[in-house]
């Protein structure tokens, strides 16, 4: 197998760059492997990157970054069942990571990528973008753009602080669901996410029961809560037991329309969108990535 490693310089600790780069170096020489070190210079030139880098015949690619390095890199794998898909976590939260149980040390997430088992896993689809773990169009969307336009250092108290000054201008607006007999449901959230696997980044666990090769996507709703509220019980969020203590109701999914207001911000594995129209359309595109974990 051939590796091809994309490095985001941006994620994670600057100075670190070099020193993962090296140790990369080192291992692959002591193992004989074939491998390539190229760095991102702009946001989309992940996903550039790994189709070059399948077309020079490399069978692992390897995102060394947050989960928007990740999920750049993998739109470019998707159902591509010679290549696949390596995960050095580097970012804030680090959600697919988490979801796959790969270790966030990024010494211990090379040895996975040169020794670890290869495993297919489903792909989440809003208007025609992927997404690996969730798509967001509640208080967490809001969260994600306000994390993502700040100056700060990254990390996940950041988050927090982006989470508390969301909660507080957050207004919830109505959203609908389209099922396939033609009805809606209609809710007013807090937080809504379209869930593929357990949990966001930084580890809130919103769908514990989740899998993420099952061919089927959560709808996760949580109603309107006051902020003391949301204090009190954000424990279980964390914790797993956001279903078991009826924090949020769950709605499996294959194929759906959901209606959100025009001009509203929703996000895809942290990564924040505007929708124009209001209407995300989502799919699930079962096993059609291939991951090393």
């Amino acid at each position: 197998m051939s590796f091809f490693f994309i490095i985001n310089p941006n994620s994670g600790k600057k100075k670190e760059k070099k020193f993962i780069e090296n140790f990369i170096r080192e291992e692959s020489q002591k193992r004989k492997l074939s491998v390539e070190i190229t760095y991102t210079r702009e946001k989309g030139h992940a996903s550039s990157l790994a189709f070059e880098a399948r077309a020079k015949g490399f069978t692992c690619i390897v995102a060394v970054g947050g989960d928007g390095t990740i999920r750049e890199t993998a739109s470019s794998l998707v159902g591509k069942i010679d290549s696949t898909l390596g995960i050095i976590p580097l970012g804030s939260g680090n959600g697919l990571a988490r979801n796959l149980s790969l270790p966030l040390d990024w010494k211990k997430a090379v040895e996975v990528v040169f020794n670890g088992n290869e495993r297919e896993i489903d792909v989440g689809l809003c208007n025609g973008d992927i997404f690996l773990c969730s798509c967001g169009f509640g208080i967490d969307a809001l969260i994600a753009q306000k994390f993502n336009s700040g100056k700060h250092a990254r990390g996940i108290l950041p988050y927090f602080v982006s989470g508390i000054k969301s909660f507080i201008e957050f207004n919830p607006k109505m959203i609908r669901i389209k099922q396939d007999q033609g009805e809606s449901l209609q809710y007013f959230p807090l937080m809504a996410a379209v869930m593929n696997g357990r949990q966001f980044g930084g580890g809130a666990i919103v769908n514990p029961n989740g899998m993420i090769d099952d061919g089927f996507l959560e709808l996760v709703i949580v109603p309107k809560m006051n902020f003391w509220q949301a204090l009190y019980k954000i424990r279980h969020i964390f914790n797993g037991k956001i279903i078991e203590k009826k924090l949020a109701s769950l709605i499996s999914i294959k194929n759906t329309e959901i209606i959100i207001e025009k001009n509203s911000v929703y996000h895809l594995d942290g990564e924040d969108f505007i929708s124009t129209d209001g209407l995300l359309k989502i799919s699930v595109m079962h096993r059609k990535l291939r991951v090393i974990c």
